[in-house]
């Protein structure tokens, strides 16, 4: 009987082992088999530099802008931004005498014949200050920036993205004109917790018009951008 009872107790044992173990396992299965839900950031606020050169009619010269601006992920590949920016144009007329003479071809429109001193808004902004003293002249503006952007690596660390925008402002200071345009963009964002920095190539094809009836201008800016800002 004593030694019926010893049996007993040690099957017993060694089942109340065995049985902690395979439960054990049973959770560690169950854990590492349950769907894990990934977090990612919804909202990114940054600030941002530019610097480059922008081409004109008969002129060429540097680019610079700040931009503050913030965007929305309803999903990671897919952002969605707008922001606002302030531009300045450092402008050179080129050495080149053939400036002269397109001067009046580039204002001229064939339904008015006093056209030319119809746009002297536009003269006076881009044109004449450079070609009368040769010397350099600051252009600035103001926009609004909507923009798309593809991020090919949702928000992970290495984050990099494709994107277009819709670009409209005005001009600043005393002149009277218009802005309006898009732009290209690719970059790279890096992503750090909360904190995240990027690097953007972008090319910005643009109209300047005067708020009467005048003639636009088209010019364009290639952009080097660095930008930092925070997620949540």
């Amino acid at each position: 009987m004593k030694k019926i009872i010893f049996i007993l107790f040690i099957c017993l044992s060694f089942s109340g082992i065995f049985g902690q173990d395979s439960s054990e396992e049973t959770s560690k299965t169950e854990s590492t088999t349950k769907p894990v839900t990934e977090e990612f950031k919804k909202w990114y606020i940054s600030l941002q530099g530019s610097g480059g050169n922008v081409t004109a009619p008969v002129e060429k010269g540097t680019a610079a802008s700040g931009k503050f601006g913030f965007e929305y992920r309803p999903i990671p590949y897919i952002g969605f931004g707008m922001g606002l920016s302030n531009n300045n144009l450092t402008l050179k007329s080129s050495e080149d005498l053939t400036s002269l003479l397109l001067l009046p071809i580039l204002f001229s429109t064939p339904s008015s014949s006093s056209s030319s001193s119809s746009s002297s808004t536009l003269n006076l902004i881009f044109l004449l200050p450079l070609l009368t003293s040769n010397q350099s002249t600051n252009f600035s503006y103001n926009t609004l920036n909507l923009d798309f952007n593809f991020h090919m690596n949702k928000d992970r660390l290495f984050d990099p993205y494709i994107g277009i925008g819709l670009i409209g402002g005005s001009c600043a200071g005393a002149s009277a004109c218009t802005i309006s345009g898009g732009e290209g963009r690719l970059g790279l964002q890096l992503n750090f917790g909360t904190f995240f920095t990027y690097l953007q190539g972008q090319y910005q094809a643009l109209t300047i018009g005067a708020r009467e009836e005048q003639p636009a201008v088209n010019f364009s800016n290639t952009l080097g951008t660095l930008g930092i800002g925070v997620r949540f």
